[in-house]
């Protein structure tokens, strides 16, 4: 299904997190970071709830995000019967096989639960991906998706890179950075957790790039991507 935004909302938003990518560096001292930890599933059926990177605020607001990624239910996954769904190195890396051109064997996904802070209008979730192979990042403000599950204030989803509003070939060895971002409405970040999924074996680029490549877009601002959901897979 495909939903609509206010364009000059996700532009200002946009250019927000550019800014928050780079400032995220300096302000991952202000979290506590646990990896490799289990949260209560509240999407989807069928799936592990384990092997999620977790970063918790340390302002007292009790604000936790966490990414993880998982294989998926595709013929391709499910061939490859892998005993651990969740396979990473305990620091927030994952590896996986490549899939094809347009589904990858494995989603990514986002957990925020807000504790004390209020997502009511007054936050904003953010969450960009950048590939090894170049291009822009991908960014998507993940509170406006309309079949994130919630658990009260708590909110989860999964996504596949290969999906047409996501845009890459999960079929090419690659590298993705995946970075999620708790942002007030004048862009004070308060909280920020990062993973990285490798689709086949890639070699990862300096960190510098990611940044050089941010500032470049900055003058300009970034257009977000279009909202076409997807349906859910179990």
């Amino acid at each position: 299904m495909k939903k609509t935004h206010n364009r000059s909302v996700y532009a200002i938003v946009a250019s927000m997190v550019c800014i928050a990518g780079i400032m995220s560096l300096a302000s991952s001292a202000q979290a506590s970071l646990t990896y490799d930890n289990t949260l209560s599933f509240i999407a989807g059926s069928g799936n592990s709830s384990g092997g999620w990177t977790t970063s918790t605020d340390n302002y007292g607001l009790g604000l936790a995000l966490s990414l993880r990624a998982q294989y998926n239910n595709t013929p391709l996954a499910t061939s490859l019967h892998p005993s651990d769904l969740t396979p990473n190195d305990g620091a927030g890396t994952f590896t996986f096989e490549t899939g094809t051109s347009t589904r990858a064997v494995w989603d990514f996904w986002f957990d925020v639960n807000p504790g004390q802070a209020s997502t009511t209008g007054d936050l904003f979730f953010m969450l960009s991906i950048t590939s090894s192979l170049g291009g822009s990042p991908v960014l998507i403000p993940i509170n406006y998706i309309s079949d994130n599950a919630f658990n009260g204030g708590e909110f989860q989803n999964a996504e596949d890179i290969g999906f047409s509003f996501i845009g890459f070939d999960p079929s090419q060895v690659a590298t993705y950075d995946f970075n999620l971002t708790a942002m007030d409405t004048s862009g004070g970040i308060l909280n920020s957790v990062d993973m990285t999924v490798h689709n086949g074996t890639a070699a990862v680029p300096e960190p510098s790039t990611y940044v050089s490549g941010a500032l470049l877009l900055l003058p300009f601002g970034l257009s977000t991507l279009r909202m076409v959901r997807k349906s859910r897979k179990a």
